[in-house]
Order: C-alpha cells, then structure tokens, then sequence
C-alpha cells in the first residue's frame, strides 16, 4: 500500500511537472500557430515587405512598453494610465522640438514626462495606500483632460510638429532601439537586484519585506522604469501622424496588457514572470491584429471589440488565483 502511494505520487509530481514546462512554451507555440495561420490565410500578404514595415512600426511601441510594464506586474501592479502618458509625452516632444528646434531636447522632454507621471502613480498610491490601479485612473483621467484642453485651444487638428520628425519612423532605428531595450531590460529583470526584488515582492511582499526589501522603494524604480518605456514608445507613436490630438495614445494601456496576458505574463505577478512574455506576446498581438485585418475577418472599426473579446478569454485562461482576475 505504501509503495502504491509513493508510485502515484512520483507519477503525479511528474505530471505536473509536464505541464509546467508545457505552459511555459504554449505561448511560443501561439506565436507560430498564428503566424503560420495568418500567412496562409492573408495568401503570404503577412509578409510583403510593405506589410513587414508595417508591422515593424506597429509592434515597436508596444514591445518598448511591453518590456518596461513587465517590471509593474512583476509586483501584481496593472497602470491603465499608459495611454495617457504617451500622449502628454509626445505633446511634450512636439512642443519642445517646435520651440527649440532640437530633436535631442524633444526625446529628453518626452522621457521627463512619462517618468514624472509613473513617478506620481507609484508615489500616490505607496503614500496614500491606495491600490496603484486606483492611482492610474485618477492620472489618466486628469492627464487625458490637459490633454485635450490643450490640443482643443490649438485647434481642431491638435498640435502639429513644425520639424521633420521622420527619422523615428525608419525601421533600422525603430529595430535598433528595441534590440538595445530587450538587451537592457532584459539584463536587469533577469539578473540584477532590480528585477529580482520587483519579483520577490510580487510573490509575496510582507515575506520580501521581512528580508529587508522595502516594498514602496521597489515600486517607486519598476514604475520609473516603465515611465523610462514610455517615453521613448511615445517618440515612435508621435512621429506615426507627426502631431498631437487629444486621442494620441488612447488604448495603448490595452495593448500591452493583451500582449502580456498573450506571452504568458502571471497576472498576479511574483517569481514566474518572465521577461520573454514582452517579447512573444507583443509579436504575437501584433501579428493576429495584422493577420484578423489582412484576412479580412474583421473590418478596422471592429479591432476594439476583438481586443476586449481577446483580453477576457486570456484572463480566464491564466488566472493563476481563485476570484483574483486582476493585477491591483
């Protein structure tokens, strides 16, 4: 008998074993079944070298981001106010290079912003105690009203850049960036006491701060380094139109929590977050949202609906918790 139930034992450590290391590589699957599908079906216009530009362009802000918000929900956090900061950032980049005339003075404006206002979220909500999700709607819907008071009086079209902002629009430096990103970050998340403490408190923050880890010190260096994120996204999603409108940056905080959810990101944080969920996932969204279009199984005005139908089928599948769906 005791044997009988040391065998089933050691079969069933060995099947969850199996599975661990199945889920760990379902999203790498994903992306290729998605890839392989799309090109078949958008009869190989998937990869045209039009559409591979394209893709290129689309996928760069939000890998960028991708890998900057991995920090937050590393510790369990969600910030929806990531929209909003792209859109202050980039009308801060506009202004600054309108008034001065320097690309260089844009890109440091553009990062200065986006950094104050993750610095503000991760402030308000360790000093006032109140759930960093919490925080980020209260700047969103104040940021996302300057916003649009500001390019209201500017009029109608919202403010314009007066300079040639191409630049940002080249697929070797938007390819560049986002190779110096994944080498960068992934460095630090994966094997400095940054990252490794985001991940510690998000396991489990009274334990972390039993060991001397400061919990509030740790938010406060992964938001800033999402706002760090934000701010140079917010270049490549500015030079798309070359302007600033009071809907830049709307939805972007969607897309990179579906492209997370999408690479296997726990939502609930803690030791199993992976800094290779930025990478597969932000591909593979961009890829499906191309794919969906190019197929012709959705018309433009219906991605929004695909997207929150997308985001509530992958909650339900990687929720980790019982009745936590949500990072806080």
């Amino acid at each position: 008998m005791a044997e009988l139930i040391k065998r089933k034992t050691v079969d069933l450590y060995k099947g969850l074993f199996t599975f661990i290391k199945l889920r760990s590589v379902l999203p790498i699957i994903g992306l290729f079944l998605v890839t392989i599908v799309f090109w078949v079906t958008s009869e190989g216009i998937l990869f045209s070298p039009y559409n591979i530009k394209s893709i290129i362009a689309q996928v760069t802000p939000v890998i960028i981001i991708s890998m900057g918000a991995m920090f937050i929900y590393a510790l369990g956090n969600m910030d929806v106010s990531i929209g909003t900061s792209i859109g202050l950032s980039g009308l801060g980049a506009c202004v600054t290079i309108n008034e001065t005339g320097s690309l260089i003075l844009a890109v440091l404006a553009a990062i200065a912003i986006a950094v104050t206002i993750s610095f503000v979220n991760s402030f308000i909500s360790g000093v006032l105690n109140i759930l960093p999700i919490l925080a980020s709607v209260c700047t969103m819907m104040i940021g996302r009203g300057l916003l649009t008071i500001i390019t209201t009086k500017a009029g109608g079209s919202g403010i314009k850049a007066l300079v040639d902002v191409s630049v940002f629009k080249q697929p070797w430096l938007q390819l560049t960036v986002v190779g110096l990103v994944i080498l960068v970050l992934g460095y630090i998340f994966n094997f400095t006491i940054i990252g490794k403490q985001a991940r510690s408190v998000g396991a489990n923050p009274e334990c972390a701060n039993q060991n001397g880890i400061r919990p509030f010190k740790v938010q406060v260096i992964a938001y800033m380094v999402l706002g760090l994120t934000i701010g140079v996204a917010s270049l490549f999603v500015w030079s798309n139109t070359g302007n600033i409108t009071r809907s830049s940056g709307m939805g972007y905080e969607m897309d990179v929590m579906i492209a997370l959810i999408l690479g296997g990101m726990s939502l609930n944080g803690g030791m199993r977050s992976k800094f290779i969920s930025a990478i597969v996932g932000s591909l593979t969204y961009i890829i499906l949202r191309n794919g969906l279009l190019l197929s012709a199984f959705l018309q433009y005005n219906q991605v929004d609906m695909a997207k929150a139908i997308i985001f509530v089928i992958m909650v339900m599948i990687t929720s980790r918790a019982k009745g936590i769906l949500l990072p806080k």
